[in-house]
């Protein structure tokens, strides 16, 4: 292999992964609007995770940063635990550490691991390049629905499930992957002892305590290598191994998610069949066929029949074949080893988990299993890549068309994340307000807006509270709201629906609760507080962004 190929593929993956997450948390101006900005998903999860470093992580135990009174569990807090207490020793911000240090070690880290485990899996000189390529690059044919419906591929990156250049706008889930592949590594091994089990097991550990998906399909694969062991008369190792990995996943599930608050109470999962898979056909900018839909919907309703097992069938393939991109002709590669049948496990387990069930709270948030599905897929695929590669002229044509037919999407993720400005922003006047909101005495705050006023016609960036109900009041200013990011409260089983009404209708109970009103820009109107009697409001900071306000009430408030 030419090293100038491994080092291109480096060098672009840097590029254009850390477009994706550096520039988030950074403070730039345009058109005078000056301020911390973000880009794609991290002015909301980005957003959150500062909540819980800043905030939930603060107190023993631990708040729920955007719902007063309520503890966090149940929740992934691994990553955000390890960066509060690197924030403690050196005094690196956690913007920084967040949004620019730890992504800069994932990718070292990315490139050693998945460079070991090329060497451990292939001896073709062409695999490393091709392994680096799918893990970097490796992407869907969405596009294909953007030059179909619209005669463009811009806009494409985001009408599937999340691909590889995009893994690092959910930094929790781009850190499983390094993770993954020491794993993959240890599967890899001729022989096994003691040592590596015991490796498992702290991996396991480690990953569902950075992702409840990867924890899951870890623990999966770790079962069925722990057989394959058994099945080669390893007995002892294979059993006690496979035990020492349950144990891993099951102290992390307590120590993370506290399962025994949620006994009684409604599965995070729920068993329904399709529900992520029917949209592909449903949604008129992806395949849409609403005949076949409507067909399907009245099979359905007749009680089924074989015509409808062929549509679910049809469409599951569709789902397949688009979400998979190039990553199809992996399937060509798969094997009957030991290292296959737990690779293919972990595949299988994560699509299965994927079209079998909806979680509470948002719906479709299972299709994060789905990533795991088409990551491990890339080192099928890649082998395929690096076997044409390594033919003749006519089979290395064909290896170009199918880097030419992956490639397009991340370009469009480039686009996307290259785009100035943003959509969103924190102004340096609600910086300077929150830090204010942040040397006051600790009590809750009422965090306006709740339910932003859009702003459309603003030019952008517009201000993050016109444009999502986010946790950015407790992450820049470290005191715990009464009520926001209604999102993460879904996911995590709180039930705020009483809390939203009072606020919603403007009760004046609310002001016994709260210590501090926090109100940006025009979204004080939201709640007529002028109104309550028996309570002392007073203003105690304001500039042209944002007021607090100081609650004084008949009874104690917090």
């Amino acid at each position: 292999m030419k090293k100038w190929l491994f080092w291109l593929i480096v060098i672009l993956a840097f590029v254009v992964e850390m477009r994706v997450v550096i520039p988030s948390g950074s403070h730039y101006c345009q058109n005078g609007l000056c301020g911390i900005y973000f880009w794609g998903a991290h002015e909301h999860d980005g957003v959150w995770h500062l909540a819980l470093i800043n905030n939930a992580l603060t107190v023993w135990p631990n708040r729920f940063p955007t719902f007063a009174g309520a503890v966090l569990s149940g929740y992934n807090t691994l990553l955000d635990s390890i960066l509060y207490v690197i924030n403690l020793l050196t005094k690196i911000p956690v913007v920084t550490l967040y949004f620019k240090v730890t992504p800069l070690l994932w990718f070292g880290a990315m490139i050693l691991v998945w460079k070991k485990f090329a060497a451990r899996y292939s001896n073709n000189k062409w695999y490393l390049p091709a392994i680096l390529f799918f893990v970097f690059f490796g992407n869907s044919f969405s596009y294909f629905f953007r030059l179909y419906h619209e005669g463009i591929i811009w806009g494409a990156s985001g009408l599937l499930s999340m691909q590889s250049p995009q893994m690092l706008s959910n930094i929790q889930y781009a850190l499983t992957l390094p993770l993954i592949g020491v794993m993959l590594i240890l599967f890899r091994k001729d022989r096994v002892g003691w040592k590596e089990m015991l490796s498992l097991a702290i991996l396991n550990f480690l990953l569902m305590g950075l992702k409840f998906y990867a924890g899951v399909i870890a623990v999966t694969m770790s079962g069925m290598y722990a057989l394959t062991l058994i099945f080669q008369k390893q007995w002892k190792i294979g059993m006690i191994g496979g035990l020492l990995s349950v144990m891993g996943f099951v102290l992390a599930t307590f120590v993370f998610y506290n399962p025994l608050k949620s006994l009684g109470g409604p599965s995070i999962l729920l068993f329904k069949p399709m529900a992520t898979v029917h949209p592909i056909i449903e949604e008129a900018g992806l395949f849409f066929a609403p005949s076949i839909a409507n067909l399907r919907n009245n099979l359905y309703a007749a009680g089924g029949s074989w015509r409808l097992w062929l549509i679910e069938a049809a469409t599951l393939g569709l789902f397949v074949f688009f979400n998979w991109g190039t990553r199809i002709i992996g399937v060509w590669a798969i094997k009957k080893k030991p290292f296959d049948v737990v690779l293919i496990t972990g595949i299988i387990t994560s699509l299965l988990m994927n079209i079998l069930f909806i979680q509470r709270g948002e719906w479709w948030n299972t299709v994060q299993f789905l990533y795991y599905a088409t990551f491990l897929s890339n080192i099928y695929a890649a082998e395929i890549l690096a076997n044409l590669v390594n033919q003749g002229w006519k089979m290395k044509l064909v290896a170009l068309l199918i880097v030419c037919f992956t490639i397009p999407n991340a370009l469009d993720t480039y686009r996307i994340f290259n785009s100035f400005p943003p959509h969103s922003y924190v102004s340096e006047a609600e910086i300077e307000a929150l830090n204010e909101l942040k040397s006051l005495p600790k009590g809750v705050v009422l965090a306006l807006p709740i339910n932003p006023i859009p702003g459309h016609e603003q030019q952008l960036p517009r201000p993050l509270y016109n444009m999502y109900d986010t946790a950015y009041v407790a992450a820049f200013s470290g005191q715990q709201t009464y009520l926001n990011d209604l999102v993460q409260l879904r996911l995590t089983g709180i039930n705020y629906e009483n809390r939203l009404a009072i606020i919603k209708t403007g009760e004046c109970e609310v002001l016994s609760e709260i210590k501090y009103i926090y109100a940006a820009g025009d979204q004080g109107q939201l709640f007529p507080w002028q109104k309550c009697q028996n309570n002392s409001i007073t203003e105690i900071y304001t500039n042209e962004q944002a007021s607090i306000y100081r609650v004084m009430t008949d009874t104690p408030n917090q």
